[in-house]
């Protein structure tokens, strides 16, 4: 959003400006964040050891996610909508 306003001056309509912006933000997170951040963070299993190669070490990454995806779910499930102003709610008795 930021490289949005700053691709402002170009007086290019709002979508092409946001297209913009969010190619640009996607290569300079990927050109800046992965070679120094996520691939150390992630080098075990982007770079396994030969002799550490077994079916546990997929069944693990697998429960991984499952594991944060019910998280997710568990934490956002409660969440109602937004109420909106000025709309009547009835009650039925």
């Amino acid at each position: 959003m930021s490289l949005s306003l700053l691709l402002s001056p170009m007086h290019w309509p709002l979508w092409l400006s946001l297209l913009i912006g969010n190619l640009l933000s996607s290569f300079t997170m990927t050109v800046v964040t992965m070679p120094f951040y996520v691939n150390r963070l992630l080098k075990r299993w982007l770079h396994p050891d030969p002799d550490e190669l077994n079916v546990w070490m997929y069944w693990r990454g697998l429960a991984i996610v499952i594991g944060g995806l019910s998280l997710s779910l568990a934490r956002y499930q409660h969440r109602k909508g937004p109420r909106q102003p000025g709309r009547v709610q009835w009650r039925s008795r």
